[in-house]
């Protein structure tokens, strides 16, 4: 994904879905990974698309990352393939549960009180947890498909 596409990374990272996005690629670089890895590229910039050793690529219309998602999801035809909550919102790695008792010291006294089912990121260490926010992203992911 290009520079311009974090949120909408972010988004798909939390469907389930393998996003690569950095913000300090280059379009020439992004060209090369996608080539290398046989990824597809999403972009915003339609130039970024011209170059000519670009397989599979796409040109996100919306501007508003609410509606990026289910645009992406509906053109690439992935819905089928959602996973919630499988990849690091930050990083992509993937998501694995982990004992209290490994995180302990990692948590605030507050989660640490009331809550006992934790998830790391295998990448980036990144502690997850189904808090009040895990509603909210839940409301979110279910806003996509209304977009669809």
């Amino acid at each position: 994904m290009d520079v311009n596409l974090g949120k909408l990374a972010r988004y798909l990272r939390l469907l389930g879905f393998d996003t690569e996005w950095r913000n300090d690629l280059r379009d020439k670089e992004i060209v090369a990974v996608s080539t290398r890895k046989q990824r597809t590229i999403l972009t915003r910039d339609r130039r970024l698309l011209f170059h000519r050793e670009i397989r599979h690529g796409y040109w996100i219309r919306a501007v508003n990352p609410n509606l990026q998602a289910p645009e992406v999801l509906n053109r690439l035809d992935v819905w089928r393939n959602i996973r919630p909550f499988r990849r690091c919102a930050l990083c992509n790695g993937l998501i694995q549960v982990v004992a209290k008792e490994e995180i302990l010291d990692k948590l605030e006294p507050l989660t640490r009180k009331y809550y006992d089912e934790f998830y790391r990121c295998t990448g980036c260490g990144q502690i997850y947890w189904k808090g009040s926010h895990y509603d909210k992203l839940m409301k979110k992911l279910k806003s996509f498909r209304d977009h669809a």
